[in-house]
């Protein structure tokens, strides 16, 4: 067995190592104390509100659009199988872009998170039964992120329930 002249002094320390922690353990106190009991100023409390500003202005939202019902009326015209209703859901569109240049036409609503809902307001070549049967309804998606624009108007189809129109 081993014995050492200072094993009480592992088991209990000088003095020196008492006063060393008193005061670490002191100024840790004193830290703790002041940061917890600090009062918070009213400008660091208040939690900052983002406001949703959209990026694009109306006329861009229009122009978009446009743009998109053009290429779906070009690409109507190379399917042979389109339909008699979406058909003249593009005939209607076709006949709105072409016949006025005024943006009044348009719709745009800004729905937030960049995201806008444009609508083409009731514009009917003639108020022939056929176009008021077909109920036709031109609605647009447009995400600000990506400048993509999704179509999500509807038609009444022939069974008298309403269709999403993937195209025109």
């Amino acid at each position: 067995m081993w014995v050492y002249d200072n094993s009480i002094s592992i088991l209990f320390p000088t003095n020196w190592y008492y006063v060393a922690m008193k005061k670490i353990f002191l100024i840790s106190l004193v830290f703790l104390v002041t940061v917890g009991c600090t009062e918070q100023s009213s400008e660091t409390a208040v939690v900052p509100i983002s406001t949703d500003e959209p990026l694009f202005v109306e006329n861009q939202v229009i122009s978009l659009v446009e743009d998109k019902g053009i290429q779906d009326i070009f690409t109507a015209d190379k399917l042979p199988s389109i339909g008699e209703r979406l058909r003249l859901s593009c005939l209607m569109l076709e006949f709105a872009l072409i016949t006025s240049t005024d943006l009044a036409k348009f719709s745009p609503v800004y729905l937030g998170d960049g995201v806008w809902e444009v609508t083409l307001i009731e514009y009917h070549m003639d108020d022939s039964d056929s176009v008021r049967e077909y109920d036709l309804q031109y609605k647009w998606l447009v995400y600000e992120s990506s400048a993509t624009v999704a179509n999500i108007g509807t038609y009444k189809a022939a069974f008298g329930t309403y269709m999403p129109k993937k195209i025109c």
